[in-house]
């Protein structure tokens, strides 16, 4: 993933490929999400929040798992961690996935909401 994003132009290719996006004309909670991990692979943190807030997050959760699946004595202490605190991560998951589809909702709301009263 880390790969196809630096590959991937920062500021995507012209061309939008989410379906809700186009049918609707409102952001999805996920649309900028690429554009945000493709900016913040290349340093550009500015662009990458703008595009979308979790796309940072995103990138270091994507690091660090590909880093310890690299490095075997890195993964062994990460499967020890995670075993030991299952459920607090479990409970860090789940919030993760509850404020990316909040920050999704919100967006689109402040976004139609703005479109009725621009």
């Amino acid at each position: 993933m880390l790969l196809a994003a630096a590959i991937h132009p920062a500021h995507g290719i012209g061309l939008d490929l989410c379906f809700f996006h186009r049918s609707t004309g409102v952001a999805c909670p996920g649309c900028g999400l690429v554009r945000s991990v493709s900016c913040t692979v290349r340093g550009d943190l500015r662009s990458a929040l703008t595009y979308h807030a979790f796309g940072p997050l995103i990138t270091l959760v994507v690091a660090v798992i590909a880093l310890a699946g690299s490095v075997p004595p890195l993964r062994r202490v990460m499967t020890r961690l995670l075993a030991r605190y299952a459920e607090a991560a479990s409970g860090a998951y789940w919030t993760c996935v509850a404020a990316f589809i909040a920050f999704g909702v919100l967006r689109a709301l402040m976004q139609v909401l703005d479109e009725g009263l621009g």
